[in-house]
């Protein structure tokens, strides 16, 4: 029996976000550099538009008298000397000592030739490149043997007695399965460093030192001779040859900035290139009665307005909302007092605007203002209340990271004594809000943070 298909049809209201729409709201989303580029890409694209370029002005002429030239031997020689040394200068013609740029030895060619060292078989050769090539962003081996052996249809043997070899190579902990390991494999086996981290690892990481204390039976200078060791350990072996971070450049989307009694708020348009519709490519698409080129014409006219205009747009959204954390913040940016609570819920209702595009508008922003560059983001935060008033949450955070730091290392506060220090305070938080702050902010528990202060004699 042959299957009957029958047609159905279903009406369903789905919003659908026009092209045009979608690159309005990613004008409003970029910060200024990346708006920069997106900008120039866009005006190479479209044929009616053009850079305006900044005009230079034309040198002056010179208005003295020219000077009479003196044709006596000394003088004409003094020219010719001159001119000799301006166009034939001796430097060039002198060696220079060549400066070269050493490149940084990467860690797979740093261990592939301790492996040509070691290993003088080809095929104990080729699994070594193998494994040093398998070994993760840590400098770990984390992927099991058998894995490994089924995709170079290896002996597992043969995988495992390579790996033991590779783990003897510098960096100390190269190629171990974990931090247990890694950390083992860089202290002597018959320390004391080594039993705390064979036998009391999970203790360790919990910082729980007066039970491993009682567990080794070690006095406290021993223990901390052993800790001391440990924390100078290399976490991970690859460290070494991570490159330098690069430096980010932060540029300001705007500028919130006092002068004498006024405050100006200013949205930053220099690094944004200029453009205009090209009059020339305008006034022969206007005399054209070609449908084709027409319709061409309209299409990129049409792109070429919307650009400008979601430009424009952004850069008023992003000054309204700037004015808007003036008139908030302004005892935060006198530096008088903390952040006051605002949330974007809040300043869509004032500027009439939907709080998606205040998010958008205030999202991998910065702003310049007199407590420094700071992101937008910055200033939105949640309220707590306060015996007073409702506070920003920022406040809060700032005065708990603040207790932590005065607080006493060998006896550190618990999360309820920090609790009831908030509430001493005028916040009315609870010891579970405390918790997420803390770990929010990956700060530890107080037996993580515990230190112990022993002296010890040299």
């Amino acid at each position: 029996m042959k299957p009957h298909f029958h047609p159905s049809y279903k009406m369903e209201n789905r919003p659908i976000m026009a092209r045009l729409m979608k690159r309005s709201l990613h004008i409003l989303e970029l910060p200024i550099l990346e708006l920069s580029s997106y900008l120039l890409e866009e005006i190479a694209q479209n044929p009616l538009l053009e850079l305006v370029e900044s005009s230079q002005t034309a040198a002056p002429l010179p208005t003295h008298k020219p000077q009479e030239i003196d044709f006596s031997k000394s003088s004409l020689q003094n020219m010719e000397q001159s001119h000799l040394n301006y166009f034939f200068p001796k430097d060039i013609y002198e060696p220079k000592k060549e400066t070269t740029l050493k490149a940084k030895q990467s860690l797979f060619s740093y261990l592939l030739e301790q492996s040509r060292e070691v290993l003088k078989n080809e095929e104990e050769l080729a699994i070594a490149e193998e494994i040093i090539g398998n070994l993760d962003e840590r400098g770990y081996f984390t992927i099991s043997i058998e894995e490994l052996s089924l995709s170079l249809n290896q002996e597992r043997e043969k995988l495992e007695k390579t790996l033991k070899i590779i783990k003897t190579f510098e960096p100390k902990g190269i190629a171990s399965q974990n931090l247990q390991e890694c950390l083992l494999s860089q202290v002597e086996e018959a320390s004391l460093s080594y039993k705390i981290l064979k036998n009391h690892f999970s203790d360790l990481l919990k910082n729980k030192i007066t039970l491993i204390q009682k567990k080794i039976k070690a006095s406290s200078i021993e223990l901390k001779k052993s800790l001391k060791i440990i924390s100078h350990l290399n976490f991970h072996p690859v460290n070494q040859f991570l490159p330098s971070p690069p430096q980010i450049l932060i540029t300001p989307d705007a500028v919130i900035s006092e002068e004498g009694k006024n405050w100006i708020v200013d949205v930053k348009r220099d690094d944004l290139p200029s453009f205009r519709i090209n009059q020339k490519y305008l006034d022969h698409f206007l005399l054209s009665t070609d449908l084709q080129e027409k319709q061409f014409f309209q299409e990129h006219l049409s792109s070429a307005k919307l650009l400008r205009k979601s430009v424009y747009k952004r850069n008023h959204t992003l000054k309204e909302i700037c004015i808007y954390i003036l008139k908030k913040q302004i005892l935060f940016l006198k530096s008088k007092a903390n952040l006051s609570p605002m949330s974007i819920k809040e300043v869509a209702l004032v500027l009439n605007l939907h709080e998606t595009t205040i998010a958008r508008a205030v999202n991998n922003k910065f702003v310049e203002c007199p407590r420094g560059i700071l992101p937008l983001k910055s200033f939105f935060s949640q309220s707590i209340k306060n015996k007073e008033e409702n506070v920003s949450k920022t406040s809060a955070v700032d005065l708990l990271k603040k207790l932590i730091a005065e607080e006493d290392k060998k006896n550190p506060l618990s999360d309820l004594e920090l609790c009831k220090k908030l509430r001493d305070q005028g916040f009315v938080i609870a010891r579970r809000t405390v918790t997420k702050f803390r770990k929010k902010n990956f700060i530890g528990s107080r037996f993580q943070r515990r230190k112990i202060f022993v002296e010890i004699p040299t």
